[in-house]
């Protein structure tokens, strides 16, 4: 039998081999890790061209991006804070309702739907129309006149639903305010408010409304409607005078009014 016995030398040699195999294999890992960790940490940033592209609105100093809603989110953008109804000189049943935005971004051309049900909850009857005044902004309040119309079957309740667009126009006139000259009784015991609105802004304002809402003496709505300004277009630095005159209640005592204005550019 043959004992083979290596040398130092060839010992050496081979521990050195070993060595520099194992040095390679290590650093090779560590380089693949450090890879690999840079491209778990690393960040990705918009560009600028898509940060530009996001929606923004204009022509309200106050407005933010709309966000998007979830369909029962969607249902809540106005609040109905106040109900009524009346049946008017023609024999219609009218109700009128005040409403307040409560999101933080304009709201345009809101649609008032009312539906009269019966007792078994059934619609007997329906109208809708338009909100008074177009673009209804946050915490700021607007008001529907619905004719559900003559000849109504009896009901027991009713409800009422409010759609909307999202407001994206800059036409509107935020530089204007009021003043009240008179508010009291008219010489035919109605009601009556004159006064005065001024354009404080560098455009001119035109088709300048003021919507009224009168309550009576416990807080009850009685009725809103719109007027418009004496003149059709305010100056820059302007005036024009405004009356509004209710007669639908007679002898009713005005408890409180509220007046909110709104212009066009």
């Amino acid at each position: 039998m043959w004992l083979s016995v290596k040398s130092p030398v060839v010992r050496i040699y081979g521990l050195l081999w070993i060595g520099v195999l194992l040095i390679l294999l290590v650093a090779g890992c560590a380089l693949q890790g450090s890879v690999n960790d840079q491209a778990l940490s690393g960040q990705v940033k918009p560009s600028p061209d898509a940060l530009a592209q996001l929606p923004k609105y204009s022509g309200y100093e106050t407005a933010t991006p709309a966000p998007i809603l979830e369909p029962e989110e969607d249902e809540r953008q106005f609040l109905v804070t106040d109900v009524s109804s009346y049946v008017d000189r023609d024999g219609s049943t009218v109700f009128v309702g005040r409403l307040e935005n409560i999101t933080p971004f304009p709201l345009d051309y809101a649609v008032a739907t009312v539906n009269l049900l019966d007792q078994e909850g059934e619609v007997v009857a329906s109208g809708s129309a338009y909100t008074l005044l177009d673009v209804t902004f946050p915490e700021r309040a607007n008001a529907f006149r619905v004719m559900v119309g003559p000849d109504v079957p009896e009901w027991t309740d009713y409800q009422v639903d409010i759609a909307c667009d999202q407001y994206l126009g800059d036409y509107l006139n935020p530089d204007l305010d009021f003043s009240v000259a008179a508010a009291g009784s008219s010489d035919s015991g109605g009601f009556q408010l004159t006064g005065e609105v001024s354009n404080k802004s560098t455009a001119i304002a035109q088709n300048v409304y003021l919507l009224v809402l009168l309550f009576d003496k416990q807080m009850n709505l009685l009725d809103a409607e719109t007027v418009q300004t004496d003149q059709n277009v305010i100056p820059v630095r302007g005036a024009s005078t405004f009356e509004y005159l209710w007669e639908q209640g007679e002898g009713v005592q005005i408890g409180r009014y509220e007046i909110v204005l709104q212009g066009y550019r």
